[in-house]
């Protein structure tokens, strides 16, 4: 059977959201690893949050053929709403989002979309994780979800989350709201935890297909204060949750 051979439509459009803030520096190679899929239906859109560096102008610099959207925000707005704007204009059955400091390896989304076929019916399936790298080549994180995601943290918390690796069905993030504007942080997390309230399921590809990078362009979670109200915002939410 053809790797993409189902009842499903042969190869469903993939919305891919890059979400970027200051880091001209980096954005291009985040960009370049999605030119490079060998996924031949992508739709592409990178979501400027209102940098202040010289990303706008490396944008319009760059030469890719057309094949990129590009939106600016006019003030900065974090990042679950540079996500929620990208969600809006994608045009994709799935959507996956890669953020600007990191970078896929090249059938990272071919392999996605074959998994989430051949595991259930297409419209059941809401996404196909896998494991995350840093720049040593080790394993930094993995998902291990295979099944209803509830369940999966109900056993064993949030260790079994994908972070910034999944595919999922659009219509799975319009139902569950998109991402949580309150929050500037755990934005990933609070998207998992919505959907496993929903019941949705997961199924993951074992393999590193994501490669994050460590940089001296800023970081969210060098700010401490931020990065701990958010993170009771998140625990008032959702604690209660992770064991049921």
């Amino acid at each position: 059977m053809n790797l993409y051979e189902s009842s499903c439509p042969v190869y469903p459009l993939v919305s891919v959201v890059v979400t970027t803030y200051n880091r001209s520096r980096l954005v291009h190679r985040a960009i370049r690893s999605i030119l490079a899929q060998t996924y031949p239906s992508l739709d592409i859109i990178v979501i400027d949050d209102a940098s202040t560096d010289d990303t706008r102008t490396g944008m319009k610099k760059a030469v890719y053929g057309g094949q990129i959207r590009y939106i600016r925000h006019d003030s900065n707005l974090g990042l679950a709403a540079a996500r929620n704007t990208g969600l809006r204009l994608a045009k994709g059955e799935y959507v996956s989002y890669l953020d600007d400091d990191d970078e896929w390896v090249a059938d990272k989304i071919a392999k996605q979309i074959s998994k989430a076929r051949e595991t259930s019916d297409c419209h059941e399936v809401i996404c196909s994780a896998c494991w995350f790298m840093d720049d040593y080549g080790k394993s930094k994180r993995k998902a291990y979800i295979d099944g209803t995601i509830k369940t999966a943290i109900g056993k064993n918390g949030l260790s079994v989350l994908p972070y910034d690796t999944g595919l999922l069905l659009k219509q799975a993030l319009l139902d569950i709201g998109g991402y949580d504007e309150t929050l500037r942080s755990h934005t990933e997390y609070a998207v998992w935890m919505k959907m496993a309230e929903k019941g949705y399921s997961a199924a993951c590809v074992n393999e590193p297909l994501v490669m994050g990078y460590q940089h001296d362009c800023g970081h969210l979670t060098e700010d401490v204060d931020s990065r701990l109200q958010n993170t009771q915002l998140f625990l008032e939410k959702w604690s209660s949750a992770w064991v049921s």
